[in-house]
């Protein structure tokens, strides 16, 4: 009923004296259907971006969008919460990766990270890993804003203040005991390194380098003095990009589909799947700005093609005899492991003790 009263929106629809061309009513009309299809919750503002996100591929993103702009201001009467939808609703602009993301096992990127030349860039990347941190945030990180404080539960938290892009600032927090004494102690004796040099910079004033932990070269604090910060960054950041590409092979990892930044969209990944699949949680961990950058990195990130295969091949069925399977009960919908062979289950259809679902 509501399709067909959204046609005769659309047709009698009048912007400027122009009407919407017959093409874009079939359009929008697909998209509604499917959107009908999807959920009856269309007062609820976050399904719409969930539909979006779920469904839309690069061509058809505005054809969407716009269509469900439509829908809204047609079907969603109270002004408020019609304003609120519209305000929220993503439009994602999709950039084609120049390579496809690579979705590594926790063994893989353990393996990886161990396989790195110094101590100094695997804490680099285990930062990146538990973090969500791009791998500038890491690089800028100063002594002076990694603070030890507990919780309200008495908890041992390393609060880390970090500089992201566009000169904002990013406040995350760091639990992982091992990784506190790792990061603690390679910051105490960066400082204590720095100040057996101090005697040699009386000429040079004070060095704004000194905040810094991983901005360290064996040098006098004179020559990081002279070196303009942006260049030693950048000099640090080709030295790991480099290693971690040796780190690769060495791993037996192809090192085309795994670079700095995949550790930010692995912890991305892992958040996601983990806490119910809330994109809004999703965005406050990574320190967005637009939940549209948030869409962007899933929709690039190969999660939703990865779900979307394993959905399709992955064989579901229903147990329709108790006993067989362990820990399950009759009417039960299962997966076919990787423990049971295709004769097995087979066999199993044929007895009636499985039926694919």
């Amino acid at each position: 009923m509501d399709a067909s009263l959204f046609r005769e929106y659309l047709v009698n629809y009048n912007k400027g004296n122009k009407l919407l061309s017959d093409g874009t009513i079939v359009t929008y009309m697909d998209v509604i259907k499917r959107f009908l299809k999807y959920t009856s919750d269309v007062y609820n503002p976050q399904i719409y971006n969930n539909f979006l996100i779920k469904f839309v591929v690069k061509k058809s993103m505005y054809h969407y969008h716009y269509a469900l702009k439509h829908y809204i201001k047609w079907k969603v009467t109270d002004t408020n919460l019609q304003k609120q939808i519209l305000k929220n609703l993503i439009c994602v602009e999709l950039k084609d990766k120049k390579t496809p993301s690579s979705n590594l096992s926790k063994e893989q990127i353990d393996k990886i990270i161990d396989n790195l030349s110094s101590d100094k860039f695997k804490l680099i990347a285990r930062l990146q890993r538990e973090c969500g941190a791009r791998i500038s945030d890491v690089l800028w990180l100063k002594s002076d804003n990694i603070q030890v404080e507990f919780d309200n539960d008495n908890n041992k938290v390393v609060s880390l203040l970090m500089k992201t892009k566009g000169e904002r600032y990013n406040i995350t927090y760091l639990y992982d005991t091992i990784l506190q004494k790792e990061l603690i102690e390679y910051k105490d004796k960066y400082s204590n390194k720095i100040m057996l040099k101090e005697d040699k910079l009386d000429k040079v004033g004070v060095p704004i380098s000194e905040d810094y932990v991983f901005l360290v070269q064996n040098k006098t604090r004179k020559s990081l003095w002279n070196n303009n910060l942006n260049g030693l960054m950048r000099v640090l950041y080709r030295k790991y990009w480099t290693d971690l590409k040796i780190a690769c092979k060495n791993a037996k990892v192809n090192y085309k589909l795994w670079a700095t930044h995949d550790f930010r969209r692995d912890f991305s990944r892992r958040t996601y799947e983990k806490y119910g699949k809330d994109i809004y949680l999703l965005k406050e961990l990574l320190n967005h700005q637009r939940i549209d950058t948030t869409a962007r990195y899933l929709k690039t990130s190969g999660l939703y093609k990865r779900d979307t295969l394993k959905d399709f091949q992955q064989k579901k069925v229903r147990i329709l005899k108790a006993d067989v399977i362990p820990n399950t009960k009759i009417d039960d919908v299962i997966y076919i492991g990787n423990d049971m062979d295709r004769e097995t289950v087979d066999k199993y259809i044929k007895d009636k003790v499985f039926k694919y679902e």
